[in-house]
């Protein structure tokens, strides 16, 4: 029996008194929710295109599902959560100072490819109108809220908003000083995150599965996904359900995690070998370092993260409470997750065709290395003059 659930999940329904939700696993959809119903287990949701099911399962029916061939495994349900350092500066940033380099690394900048017919979802917290991403052209190309349901572009924690804008914001209030990496980006934002930055694994799985459903419809060619989870081994349901994305050519950016300096450190779905998983660097005394909040590989066998970008008191747009504060400054990984997915989204406009296997090899290819443990900058620092 216990090779058919994972022992965490198993811990978890033999520990508590109350019903537990899990994943499971199955070969036959069909036949498996015809066991689930004979035995009055309650269906929360279908993951089909991870051969899935999400049930509310009790120790005391849990040995009927288990005998049912049609099902695979049973796993746990994860806290996931967005990679942002909480303590961080966020104060407002002066837009009106005549330094572009207070703001930017010209590293990052280019005026050659700008994302332009490329569309970019971020699966985050939301995604607040700014006018970086609205004026001129509202290029917030569509927004599904999996939390609360609601109609119209909206974020309640600025997590999402400040994500997208390293990506793709225009800086058209800020006359350029502060903007992202690819300014002329489509957004499909889609919220998956709630207003204190917390998900679950069935709303990240409902995220991705319809992005499955939908990426064609909307043109979906990058995803960025700037949260993580603790790794629950090879039957993960994030790296699960990243792998099919990356399986139908679309490019999946992921955080590696605010839990540095340990090794082996790395948050799923970062962990999965075909992601761009993307940790952070910052500039220091005139070399780059490795803060110690970033997050370690390796993944299993994998050297992780593949890549860097700054990620410390970076700024960017933000969820603004009066006419004056536009702008703030956030560190994480989650940060440098987004400068990553604009690269791949100019890599995309750049070569219409590209796979994702390819996008990742010319960002580690072009990058520019640091004296540190591999486990802990990957190929080096992202440059994406050299990469276009």
């Amino acid at each position: 029996m216990e090779n058919k659930i994972s022992p965490f999940a198993l811990m978890e329904l033999m520990r508590e008194r109350k019903q537990k939700d899990l994943l499971v696993y199955t070969s036959d959809i069909s036949k498996s929710i015809k066991t689930l119903n004979k035995n009055e287990i309650e269906i929360k949701k279908y993951f089909p295109f991870i051969n899935a099911i999400g049930v509310n399962l009790s120790k005391e029916n849990l040995k009927n599902i288990i005998e049912c061939d049609s099902v695979s495994y049973i796993t746990s349900i994860s806290r996931i959560t967005a990679l942002n350092d909480l303590n961080s500066n966020l104060n407002e940033v002066d837009y009106y100072s005549d330094n572009k380099e207070d703001y930017q690394n010209d590293s990052f900048f280019s005026k050659s490819y700008t994302g332009k017919g490329v569309t970019l979802a971020v699966m985050d917290t939301g995604i607040y109108p700014h006018l970086d991403f609205c004026l001129k052209r509202n290029r917030i190309k569509l927004f599904v809220d999996f939390v609360n349901g609601k109609k119209f572009p909206y974020d309640d924690n600025g997590h999402g908003t400040f994500v997208a804008s390293v990506a793709a914001g225009s800086g058209i209030v800020s006359n350029g000083k502060i903007s992202g990496v690819a300014k002329d980006v489509d957004i499909v934002s889609l919220k998956c995150m709630d207003k204190n930055g917390l998900s679950t694994t069935y709303s990240v799985l409902e995220c991705m599965q319809w992005i499955c459903n939908n990426y064609k419809k909307y043109d979906i060619s990058v995803v960025c996904m700037a949260f993580g989870s603790a790794d629950l081994g090879k039957n993960d349901p994030l790296k699960r359900g990243v792998k099919v994305l990356h399986e139908l050519g679309i490019t999946v950016v992921t955080a590696a995690g605010n839990s540095g300096p340990e090794s082996s450190s790395i948050k799923s779905p970062g962990t999965c070998k075909e992601v761009i998983t993307v940790g952070s660097c910052e500039y220091i005394n005139g070399e780059y370092k490795i803060p110690d909040f970033s997050s370690r590989g390796p993944a299993g066998t994998y050297v992780k993260p593949d890549i860097v970008a700054d990620g410390v008191n970076v700024p960017g747009s933000c969820v603004f409470q009066d006419e004056k504060k536009f702008y703030s400054i956030m560190t994480g990984t989650s940060i440098s997750t987004g400068i990553v997915s604009g690269i791949a989204c100019l890599l995309k406009e750049k070569y219409s065709q590209i796979s994702p296997v390819l996008i990742k090899q010319i960002i580690k290819d072009n990058a520019v290395e640091i004296e540190e443990d591999k486990n802990a900058c990957g190929a080096g620092i992202i440059d994406k003059v050299k990469a276009l």
